[in-house]
């Protein structure tokens, strides 16, 4: 009989719309009871998770983060959410809207 492939949980949070970061990865929950209170503790900390079916911890935390991605690339809302995130701090890293990765003038006078 061949053992059955764990269930994973990858506790995440997203500290900007554009960015998720793995906090850790857990075995799930051993019973009903357990799992409603793991649930209760990602809410309060703010932390989501991902269910997922993988061989070892690592492959699990390779999956989440592939369906996140994938979440954020399908979802309009979410999408413009983070594209409206990075460019506003495109838009602070330009002081009075000169880019600041122009190259000097090498013309010597």
């Amino acid at each position: 009989m061949t053992n059955p492939i764990p269930t994973w949980w990858v506790i995440y949070q997203e500290p900007n719309p554009a960015s998720m970061e793995v906090v850790a990865v857990e075995p799930a929950p051993d019973n009903a009871d357990a799992e409603d209170e793991r649930c209760a503790g990602l809410s309060a900390a703010g932390q989501h998770a991902y269910v997922i079916t993988a061989s070892d911890p690592a492959s699990a935390h390779n999956i989440a983060l592939e369906v996140w991605a994938r979440e954020l690339a399908i979802s309009p809302s979410r999408l413009a959410a983070a594209t409206a995130y990075i460019d506003s701090i495109r838009a602070c890293q330009r002081p009075n809207g000169h880019d600041q990765h122009r190259r000097p003038s090498t013309t010597q006078e």
